[in-house]
């Protein structure tokens, strides 16, 4: 499978056609932002680990019959997948409380929500990505409520699939950002699972967290994103 014409690029990845009507070829870049998208750097093999580690839990949660668009790997940085009509909505799945909610509600961070918190926020970067809720998404025409109510129950057993494996290797799920998309009639998971879009602190050391060792905006971005590709992939 050859890429044709670059249809969009973005932070991570770029997207191109193939000849094949109706697949797409994401190609991930080592290229990483940091700060809230103020400053760009590369770090080294982080392409090819990110298209490792989305190709492997796409098919991990393919075996809990979640719908993802993956279809299968072409090289060290390339898919193939499924063209979506993706839905412009990021879901962020919060578990622990940590970065912006701290910010924005004031609270202690590293504490347990009694239940996941399930935020909306618009695909739109000129307006900092705005949270926008139910409403605002069925009144802007951009997504019709049963297919809000779709996203969220996958969202939910997205969650606990992805909770449940990292704990058993000693790392806890703080939070995560995914997308989704339309495959006709069918919401379907898209985008990537990575560690740019989760968040995630180790408990290997006799339980205790370091938020530290997957920091993957830090000087040791290359040493972060090598760690937790063999945590996961053991």
């Amino acid at each position: 499978m050859r890429k044709k014409s670059k249809i969009l690029e973005g932070n991570s990845k770029k997207i191109y056609s193939t000849a094949d009507q109706g697949k797409l070829i994401l190609e991930f870049k080592d290229e990483s932002v940091v700060f809230d998208g103020q400053k760009k750097e590369s770090v080294k093999g982080k392409g090819n680990i990110n298209n490792q580690i989305s190709a492997y839990f796409f098919e991990y949660l393919d075996g809990f019959h979640i719908p993802t668009h993956f279809i299968k790997s072409l090289s060290t940085k390339d898919m193939l997948v499924k063209e979506l009509e993706m839905i412009p909505v990021e879901v962020c799945v919060r578990n622990i409380i940590a970065g912006s909610l701290v910010k924005r509600f004031g609270m202690e961070e590293g504490r347990e929500l009694p239940c996941p918190i399930l935020e909306f926020h618009l695909k739109n970067e000129k307006l900092k990505n705005p949270m926008v809720n139910h409403s605002h998404i069925v009144a802007f025409d951009i997504a019709m409520l049963d297919e809000l109510k779709m996203i969220e129950r996958l969202s939910s057993k997205i969650n606990a699939v992805l909770k449940s494996f990292f704990l058993r290797r000693q790392i806890k799920l703080i939070d995560f950002k995914i997308e989704f998309g339309r495959l006709k009639d069918k919401i379907v998971l898209g985008d990537e699972i990575s560690p740019d879009t989760f968040r995630v602190w180790d408990l290997s050391n006799s339980g205790e967290t370091d938020k530290d060792k997957f920091s993957f905006g830090s000087k040791n971005a290359e040493l972060a994103y090598e760690n937790i590709k063999s945590r996961i992939l053991s």
